[in-house]
């Protein structure tokens, strides 16, 4: 057995058991939604991931890397759409560009060698052999959308008076974009200097961190719709009278619009 195939494997797991919990839940709102399809198909990716480092025969590793492509070209542009859809930001036209990007990409990439030029077969197991857009595509439909998604739900966070929220947006915008970073220095990064990698690539495994930082968010700090106490905090906003909701700490939790104008 590839005891490399455990990191991949512990992923899927983790990732799975967040899935299977979120699922489980009760009160589904759209967050939830978009937060599962981006949970099942980093699923996916982790599943193809173990399949790429399980040394198989020659001729399926180059059908495998191009046909499971989709679960890294998209990832980006769900999460970008879920971070949209959280912190109601008007980013809809981005939205169909980032869908539109990640299908012409998807397209070239089975049709064409210019992403998938070929298989490397390295002590761990195979990996992709680049061809001339690899790099182009993955920073432009897994890059951008990912550090966009972020960097909104950081500003929403800034702006947002309320100290739940900003824990929320805080929480999963940072785990985004250390779970980015990690991706990048250990599967993009080295291709600029080498085609092939000296050490696996960890794009797909570090991709779990974000799964985390949003089951955390859920269980800690009531995350996406889920709790009761959030769906209270909506009703409160539409009363006409001042409320101000303190924790039992004497930090704020919430106040409506006309508490903010007294």
């Amino acid at each position: 057995m590839n005891p490399y195939i455990l990191i991949p494997f512990s992923a899927l797991i983790i990732n799975g058991s967040l899935f299977a919990y979120v699922s489980a839940l009760k009160g589904k709102s759209e967050t939830v939604t978009l937060y599962q399809r981006f949970s099942f198909i980093l699923f996916i990716w982790h599943i193809s991931l173990i399949l790429y480092w399980s040394f198989l025969p020659n001729d399926w590793p180059i059908i495998i890397f191009k046909v499971s492509s989709f679960s890294w070209i998209f990832i980006g542009c769900l999460f970008f759409e879920f971070a949209v859809r959280f912190s109601n930001s008007s980013f809809q036209f981005l939205i169909y560009l980032f869908r539109g990007l990640c299908l012409v990409s998807f397209l070239i990439t089975i049709s064409t060698d210019l992403v998938v030029q070929g298989v490397i077969r390295a002590y761990w197991g195979d990996m992709i052999q680049a061809g001339p857009l690899y790099l182009p595509i993955s920073i432009l439909v897994t890059g951008i959308p990912t550090l966009t998604g972020s960097l909104i739900l950081i500003f929403n966070g800034l702006r947002s008076h309320n100290a739940l929220l900003n824990k929320q947006f805080r929480l999963v915008a940072y785990g985004t974009i250390f779970s980015y970073l990690i991706s990048f220095i250990t599967t993009l990064l080295p291709r600029y200097w080498n085609a092939s990698l000296t050490f696996p690539p960890l794009s797909g495994s570090s991709a779990l961190i974000q799964s985390i930082c949003i089951f955390i968010a859920i269980r800690k700090y009531g995350f996406m719709d889920l709790k009761l106490e959030h769906i209270a905090l909506q009703l409160y906003a539409e009363i006409r009278e001042g409320v101000i909701l303190l924790s039992s700490k004497g930090n704020l939790i919430f106040s409506n619009l006309s508490a903010k104008k007294c």
